[in-house]
């Protein structure tokens, strides 16, 4: 692995209603265990197939850019650093990197990267460090 980068999903569908859940820190901090655990695995799920030419590494770079999709200002830790932990713990999951400690993560950047009205989500670039 030298660089590779997917798209991360802004939100995921929790019910047969197809209410959206926002992958934000304020959602993560006000949801009941249960929620948070599915929508984590929702994540999982859609990220998972994302990376699978994603080899293992013994230490990565993480870059995050936010594409939003409305001119609403958005708080950018707020957005990245909940996909940031889904994001590694779908890495760990499927064994790309040994644990998500700085040790093998030492390097995490968040950026805007502009609107996208009719795309908005997260791009997750994964740099190999040698």
């Amino acid at each position: 692995m030298s660089s590779y980068s997917i798209d991360a999903p802004l939100f995921v569908i929790k019910n047969k209603k197809g209410d959206r859940w926002w992958v934000n820190w304020n959602n993560i901090n006000n949801s009941h265990h249960h929620q948070y655990n599915k929508c984590k695995h929702l994540f999982s799920e859609a990220v998972q197939p994302l990376l699978k030419d994603v080899g293992s590494a013994e230490e990565v770079a993480l870059v995050f850019t936010l594409y939003p999709p409305t001119k609403r200002r958005y708080d950018l830790s707020n957005v990245c650093g909940a996909v940031d932990k889904f994001f590694c713990d779908a890495l760990v999951e499927l064994g790309r990197v040994e644990d998500d400690n700085y040790h093998y993560l030492p390097y995490v950047e968040y950026k805007f990267g502009g609107v996208e009205p009719k795309n908005g989500r997260v791009v997750a670039t994964v740099k190999e460090i040698e």
